[in-house]
């Protein structure tokens, strides 16, 4: 049976990071009009459509289940991406199979989040490339653009978190 999602938004929300592909391009950091919220439902809509279109006979609601991994601050000023989205520890049985079917799909190393809201926010796409090229070892890295911060890490259990921060 296929849930049908309501375009609700809730105030702290958290993105499974999955998904790989094509973050196509972006300006050069970040327009002094950042708009996280607009970025956020946007993203949050993109990853509706990708995992419907893959899972259609889902009875999981992946609206849902992208809030559990994507906290968008009450004061709009950053956009958290968790990094958990691998583990089935502590979820429901709903949850589990999701989670265990975004793995199968997408891989630990592939963050549909990050790599859609990179885009969403104009950020370049060479903030991609060096996010899906760190690994435990390097530890947080940060990169600075005209009106946005962003920081991640990578954790080879639980993938790649991330912070978008309003500068």
């Amino acid at each position: 049976m296929k849930r049908f999602i309501a375009g609700t938004m809730a105030l702290a929300m958290v993105i499974p990071a999955v998904g790989c592909g094509n973050s196509g391009g972006g300006s050069s950091g970040g327009g002094s009009g950042v708009d996280m919220e607009k970025a956020y439902e946007q993203v949050k809509q993109e990853f509706i459509d990708d995992y419907l279109e893959k899972n259609p006979n889902t009875e999981s609601d992946p609206g849902n289940l992208f809030e559990k991994n994507v906290e968008l601050a009450p004061d709009r000023s950053f956009i958290k991406v968790s990094a958990d989205f691998t583990s089935t520890i502590g979820k429901s049985e709903a949850d589990k199979d999701f989670y265990d079917y975004m793995n199968k799909i997408y891989g630990q190393r592939c963050a549909f989040a990050e790599e859609h809201f990179n885009s969403a926010l104009g950020l370049p796409a060479s903030l991609w490339e060096k996010m899906q090229h760190t690994s435990g070892k390097d530890g947080k890295q940060t990169e600075e653009f005209d009106n946005i911060k962003v920081t991640w890490s990578y954790n080879a259990n639980s993938g790649i978190y991330a912070l978008y921060e309003k500068k």
